[in-house]
């Protein structure tokens, strides 16, 4: 959690806004909240130890500017050895982070790698820059008129201060039902808005201006001569940031279902640690009772496929997760509080809640999923028939559907 506050022409906040603006940054958190002034300026993070949180300071720049960080860097390895940083690990990401900027400036988001956003103060130039990850990022609120600018990763924290109305966008919560996000900004509330991926945003007192940085739309295309090219190419980045998502940690698990795409990472996981460092599977499963109804080339238990995976990968072991007696809606209401808007997938989160848990109870310390699979490589691409026929494209359309339905009928 982050979370920033300033008067653009001077003063300090009030005790009681400050108080609570820094107490809502914390809300659902098990981390402590650390909090200091600079130039005027609030600025909320979470910290690990109580200690810590007493005297926190947030990292800064080269240059003295203030630098706010959560989510995680991927490629910390990289950046350091690029940079020549010797950052002992209690620097954390946002001190590495705030070298990266200093080094390359609106560029370095480029740079890093990861799933991460970041708010950096200048109180030389009373400019706040705000960014997010590219794919997925943890949230940006983000409210401003003529005399101040809050920013937080949660909306509750915006409306804590009371400076803002707490008003639902019911146009949003329309365009969410139909799936629509479209509008990136668009956040849940009236006058609050958000972030987009991949974007950096820069607001001082006169303008504020929004920039994409990163967008998978504007990325050249790769062409390669052969089919086993792309294979090859995607088995190596695959394997590099498997290797990344695993540095710096000594225990690792992994959300394991049955399906191709967390198995996928289970074998990259398995193969990268080595056959002498273990990895724990946790597989979600029915309750005892299930009835046993399967939906056609669906399979309700998967267990046995997530077990049969243990016998190519001797250091992965297997543990079942049932979350008996949890129904849909276990810490839905715990959920809200902390995210100030209602989750997506619900029907799926009493199994995961349990699941990261049990995690946790293992004394695991980094828990890998396959949650962009369907959207990556398990993703057949049947949506861009229509397409391909709308625009005319009837030799590539005939090419796909040849492969989709072969002559022999496989």
């Amino acid at each position: 959690m982050i979370g920033f506050h300033v008067l653009w022409f001077g003063g300090e906040l009030d005790h009681s806004p400050e108080e609570r603006f820094v107490s809502s940054c914390g809300v659902g958190s098990s981390r402590k909240i650390g909090h200091h002034r600079l130039s005027g300026a609030l600025l909320v993070s979470a910290t690990y130890c109580k200690r810590e949180t007493l005297g926190w300071r947030s990292a800064q720049t080269p240059r003295g500017d203030a630098v706010l960080f959560v989510g995680h860097i991927d490629n910390r390895q990289d950046l350091r050895r690029a940079l020549r940083l010797e950052l002992r690990h209690k620097d954390g990401d946002a001190a590495l982070y705030a070298a990266c900027f200093g080094t390359f400036g609106a560029a370095c988001d480029l740079q890093v790698v990861g799933q991460y956003a970041a708010i950096i103060w200048s109180p030389r130039d009373r400019s706040v820059r705000l960014t997010r990850s590219p794919i997925q990022a943890p949230p940006l609120h983000v409210w401003y008129d003529k005399d101040r600018l809050i920013v937080a990763s949660v909306a509750r924290a915006l409306f804590a201060t009371g400076e803002v109305p707490c008003a639902i966008d019911e146009q949003k919560i329309a365009d969410t039902l139909f799936l629509n996000y479209r509008e990136e900004e668009r956040g849940w509330y009236k006058g609050v808005t958000r972030v987009p991926l991949g974007a950096q945003c820069c607001i001082t007192a006169q303008s504020a201006t929004t920039t994409r940085y990163y967008h998978l739309a504007t990325l050249p295309q790769i062409r390669l001569k052969r089919d086993e090219d792309y294979v090859a190419a995607a088995d190596a980045l695959f394997e590099e940031a498997t290797r990344a998502a695993l540095a710096d940690f000594a225990k690792p698990a992994i959300s394991l279902s049955g399906g191709l795409d967390s198995q996928a990472v289970a074998a990259y996981a398995a193969r990268s640690l080595g056959e002498q460092v273990p990895l724990l599977g946790l597989t979600g499963v029915p309750e005892a009772g299930w009835d046993g109804l399967e939906a056609k080339h669906r399979f309700g238990d998967e267990r046995w496929h997530a077990a049969s995976l243990t016998e190519l990968y001797p250091n992965l072991s297997v543990e079942t997760v049932d979350a008996a007696g949890f129904s849909f809606d276990h810490r839905l209401a715990a959920m809200f509080l902390a995210l100030s808007a209602a989750p997506r997938n619900v029907m799926n989160l009493h199994w995961i809640h349990e699941l990261r848990a049990l995690a946790r109870r293992r004394g695991c310390d980094v828990l890998l999923t396959g949650g962009l699979g369907n959207a990556t490589f398990s993703f057949d691409g049947s949506g861009a028939l229509p397409a391909l026929l709308r625009k005319g494209r009837l030799t590539r359309l005939a090419r796909e559907l040849r492969y989709i339905c072969p002559r022999d009928g496989s």
